[in-house]
């Protein structure tokens, strides 16, 4: 069950990582650098998560290198989420997203273990997966046939 799980996690953060990268030069080219830092800043997010972050690492479900890496979710979903470049329901998300990985960092950061599959975790994967859901959507709509 572990070796399954640790290989579709590192699938789905390798297509993140690949997908916000795309989506931070589809708007830098539009002149938006804070959705496109956001994007950017979310990639730096998940490459820590797969380098150091599997959940596997640890039978608590604490592993420093998660806590280090979805610490970076909340800036990342800042930028995304505050300039007005999404349409608004995605914004929402992408802000309500925010809010559990700050929990989640202040958990860790006070000397707490906050585990990835907490329940602030699991809202935070969750909310994350429907912005994630609406930036492609925004993405798709808004693509330039050639």
């Amino acid at each position: 069950k572990g070796s399954m799980q640790n290989l579709l996690m590192a699938g789905s953060r390798v297509t993140f990582v690949a997908g916000a990268i795309c989506a931070a030069t589809i708007y830098l080219r539009k002149n938006q650098a804070a959705t496109a830092g956001g994007f950017i800043v979310l990639a730096i997010a998940e490459s820590m998560l797969l380098t150091g972050g599997l959940p596997s690492a640890s039978p608590s479900g604490y592993n420093p290198g998660f806590a280090g890496g979805v610490l970076y979710y909340v800036p990342g979903l800042l930028l995304v989420s505050l300039p007005r470049v999404m349409p608004g329901w995605v914004r929402v998300l992408g802000t309500l997203a925010a809010i559990p990985w700050t929990v989640f960092a202040i958990q860790n950061l006070t000397g707490g273990q906050p585990s990835f599959n907490g329940v602030v975790a699991i809202v935070g994967y969750v909310l994350i997966s429907l912005a994630a859901i609406g930036w492609v959507i925004t993405l798709w709509r808004n693509r330039e046939v050639q």
